[in-house]
C-alpha cells in the first residue's frame, strides 16, 4: 500500500495512492471515503455566501453543498447543473414521514409568514394570519390577491377569487368563479359556481345558485335549489328544485318540493307548499299556500 504523507503547519495530510482515497488528521484514511476529515475539537467547514451569491455558481453539479449564510441553512443542489434547484437539508430533527412521537411535535412555521401547501408543485393550500386566509384543497383560493378573511375548502373552491372578502366556500369548485363577490356562503358542490361579482348571497346544496353571476342577496337552500338565478336579487328557495327555472326573476319566495319550479322572470311571488306555484313563469306579485297551491298558474299576477 502506497501512501504519501503531507505536513502542512504541522497537520498531516495523508493521500492513499491506491485506495484513492485523502486522510486529513488520521494516518488511515477510511477506504470508504474519498476524503476522510479527522478531528477531535474542530469541525468542516464549507463555502458560505449569501442567498443571492449562490445561483451565481456556474453549472453548480448536483450534489454540490455550500452554506447559506443569510437564511443559516446549509444548501444543495438537488437538480442538473444545467438546471439546478437549491434546496434546504433537512435534519433528521424535523418532520418524519414514518410517523413522529414526544409530547410537542408540530407542522408549521416559527413565525408570521403564511404558511402553503403544494401538491405536484401546484397551490394546494394556505394559512395566512395577518389578511385571514384559509384556504385547503386542490387550487382552493390559489389566484386570491386582495380578499382578506375568506375561508375555501374543497377542490377549486374560491379558485378564481381576486378581491372578494369575507366569502365562505365548503365543497367541490363551490364560487369557483367568485371575483370581487363579497359576502357569500357557498356550501355544496358547484354551489354558487358562476358568481362573479354578486354578494351578500347563501347557496346550500348540490349546485344550488349555480348560474348566479351577479344576483346579490338570494338565499337557496336544497338541491338545485334556485340553480337558473344569474341576475335575480333578493330570492329565498328552501327546498328541492324551488326556483328551478328562475333566472332575472327577484324578491321571490319559495318553500317546499318544486315550488315556483318554472318560475323564469317573474318577480315579487310567494309559494308555501309543494309544487305551489309550480307552472308560474312570469306571473308576478302572487301568494300560494298549500300543497298544490295556483299550480297551473303561469302568467296570472296579484292573486
Amino acid at each position: 500500500m502506497k501512501r504519501i504523507f503531507v505536513l502542512l503547519s504541522c497537520y498531516c495530510i495523508v493521500i492513499d495512492v491506491c485506495a484513492q482515497t485523502v486522510g486529513v488528521g488520521t494516518a488511515t484514511p477510511n477506504a470508504s471515503a474519498q476524503l476522510d476529515v479527522t478531528s477531535t475539537n474542530k469541525g468542516l467547514l464549507i463555502p458560505r455566501m449569501t442567498t443571492s451569491a449562490i445561483p451565481l455558481i456556474p453549472l453548480p453539479a448536483k450534489g454540490l453543498m455550500v452554506y447559506d449564510s443569510t437564511k443559516n441553512q446549509l444548501m444543495v443542489n438537488m437538480n442538473s447543473p444545467a438546471f439546478p434547484s437549491w434546496q434546504t437539508i433537512v435534519l433528521r430533527s424535523g418532520w418524519s414521514l414514518t410517523g413522529n412521537t414526544g409530547p410537542n411535535n408540530f407542522l408549521g412555521t416559527l413565525d408570521n409568514n403564511a404558511l402553503q401547501f403544494k401538491m405536484n408543485n401546484q397551490f394546494a393550500g394556505k394559512i395566512d394570519s395577518a389578511t385571514g386566509l384559509t384556504f385547503f384543497g386542490y387550487g382552493a383560493g390559489r389566484y386570491n390577491s386582495t380578499g382578506t378573511n375568506n375561508l375555501a375548502v374543497g377542490y377549486k373552491s374560491l379558485h378564481v377569487n381576486t378581491g372578494g372578502s369575507s366569502n365562505l366556500a365548503a365543497g367541490f369548485s363551490a364560487l369557483y368563479s367568485n371575483l370581487t363577490g363579497n359576502n357569500n356562503t357557498a356550501t355544496g358542490f358547484s354551489a354558487l359556481y358562476a358568481n362573479t361579482t354578486g354578494s351578500n348571497n347563501t347557496a346550500n346544496g348540490f349546485q344550488a345558485l349555480l348560474s348566479n353571476t351577479t344576483g346579490a342577496v338570494n338565499t337557496a337552500n336544497g338541491y338545485l335549489a334556485l340553480v337558473s338565478n344569474t341576475t335575480g336579487d333578493g330570492n329565498t328557495a328552501m327546498g328541492t328544485g324551488t326556483l328551478f327555472s328562475s333566472t332575472t326573476g327577484a324578491f321571490n319566495t319559495a318553500n317546499g318540493f318544486q315550488a315556483l319550479i318554472s318560475n323564469t322572470t317573474g318577480n315579487g311571488n310567494t309559494a308555501a307548499g309543494n309544487e305551489a306555484l309550480y307552472a308560474n313563469t312570469t306571473g308576478f306579485s302572487n301568494i300560494a299556500i298549500g300543497t298544490g297551491a295556483l299550480k297551473f298558474n303561469t302568467t296570472r299576477s296579484n292573486l
